[in-house]
């Protein structure tokens, strides 16, 4: 499989657009900060397409470090705690709200780690076998330890939720992160939040099930 700079483009354009959908559809509906992921998912892929572009035009090469950073923020620091964080917010379940109250307090403390990494570490991105690498130090990957708490912070949170069809969210996304794993083991960083990305269109789905869930209740509610 070969990504490109038109694939991260137009992946952003798709994303953006159901997510602002799907944030107007969401209305007063809590739910609508879920609508945020594609949103983002949306400016994280924009990003990456000038990581491309940057990396394959020397006129636009003043352009790589602003990108490849701005990336890496959204990677390290935005999704780890902002998933846990936004359905923590939006659940309704006491014992399920502890449990990503947990999620949020360790993407938490993996922000600080990634942020150390961002502060004492350069970030390099280059271009191998139609995929990115992010290269931080000299190294392309962290500990497995750590890579599989990663996954787990921005993966396990949408099972956990009891929204409607977070669980599939969740499942994908941890799906996908084997995939990468075993089939771009350099490139996990880039592809996995291509394939993120791109699964982020369910949301749509959820906000839809959430409104119609909500007109449902509404009657009793009046009662």
């Amino acid at each position: 499989m070969c990504f490109s700079a038109e694939a991260s483009f137009g992946a952003a354009v798709v994303i953006t657009t159901i997510g602002i959908v799907s944030y107007k559809k969401a209305g007063e509906n809590p739910v609508r900060l879920i609508a945020w992921f594609p949103i983002l998912f949306g400016v994280h892929q924009f990003i990456e397409g000038w990581v491309w572009v940057s990396s394959t035009y020397d006129q636009f090469s003043w352009l790589l470090p602003w990108s490849t950073y701005g990336f890496i923020f959204f990677a390290w620091i935005i999704w780890p705690v902002f998933i846990p964080w936004v359905l923590w917010k939006v659940e309704q379940n006491d014992f399920r709200k502890k449990i990503l109250f947990i999620s949020t307090i360790i993407g938490l403390l993996i922000v600080i780690t990634m942020s150390f990494f961002l502060l004492t570490k350069t970030v390099n991105a280059k271009i191998v076998d139609c995929s990115i690498v992010y290269d931080y130090g000299g190294h392309s990957k962290s500990s497995l330890w750590f890579r599989f708490l990663y996954a787990l912070c921005v993966t396990l949170p949408n099972v956990f939720s009891s929204r409607s069809r977070m669980w599939v969210l969740g499942v994908l996304n941890l799906v996908l992160y084997f995939v990468s794993r075993i089939y771009f083991e350099n490139h996990v960083v880039s592809v996995w939040c291509f394939f993120a990305a791109i699964s982020s269109i369910i949301i749509f789905y959820i906000v839809t099930l959430e409104k119609r869930k909500e007109i449902r209740e509404r009657p009793k509610l009046e009662n």
